[in-house]
């Protein structure tokens, strides 16, 4: 099978991650992206060519192995694309050889659906939020985990706009660190000790007058 030349990419996902890196940073980046794309893995020295030094925060966005460096998302969305490519093509084969229009419709219902997110539009899930809703719905299949119902979506939608104060950055966070921890739901994202202590109020001692 040829290799696919082509990859899904989220642009709002994509700027939301590198909203803090200078244009040059971005650059190397998405370079990086593509040679991962082609190659599967990235070498040190993919790394450094491309970055011509050490650059912290380019190199945080990949992991490192024995073998090499990748970037998690790009991994996921090619395995993704690869599987439902692969699923698509072996039920067209199966179309041909039994024509019988039963059998037909019952291997398109076995199509690969992972992509299936792509289609998931509620219309409460505001634009900002769709990108990483779907990411969400993609994790929640993998766990082999469904909702109930439109209802149950919106409801689960709301909870992420109340925890992150409807802050897109903050959202992705949220489910990030949820996919992570390999939690069936998301969370309230836990306060380092100095943003407690910088959010802690400041209460005056009170104190009792002076005698005269």
């Amino acid at each position: 099978m040829a290799k696919d030349p082509a990859v899904l990419f989220y642009t709002s996902d994509f700027l939301t991650g590198t909203i803090l890196m200078t244009n040059e940073q971005k650059g190397k980046y998405i370079t990086l992206l593509c040679i991962q794309h082609q190659k599967g893995e990235l070498s040190e020295k993919d790394m450094l060519n491309i970055c011509t030094s050490y650059d912290k925060e380019v190199f945080d966005k990949f992991i490192k192995t024995d073998t090499g460096f990748y970037n998690e998302r790009m991994r996921f969305e090619h395995n993704k694309r690869t599987n439902f490519s692969k699923s698509r093509s072996e039920n067209r084969l199966k179309g041909i050889e039994n024509k019988k229009l039963k059998y037909k419709k019952k291997v398109k219902k076995s199509y690969d659906n992972h992509m299936e997110n792509e289609n998931e539009n509620y219309i409460f899930i505001k634009d900002p939020f769709k990108n990483i809703m779907n990411e969400w719905f993609e994790y929640k299949k993998q766990r082999k985990e469904t909702y109930a119902s439109e209802k149950s979506i919106e409801q689960c939608y709301n909870k992420l706009v109340k925890l992150s104060n409807d802050n897109i950055i903050e959202a992705t966070k949220i489910i990030h660190e949820a996919m992570a921890n390999n939690y069936a739901g998301f969370f309230e994202l836990k306060k380092s000790k100095q943003e407690q202590q910088e959010n802690k109020p400041f209460i005056v001692p009170s104190g009792k007058p002076a005698k005269v």
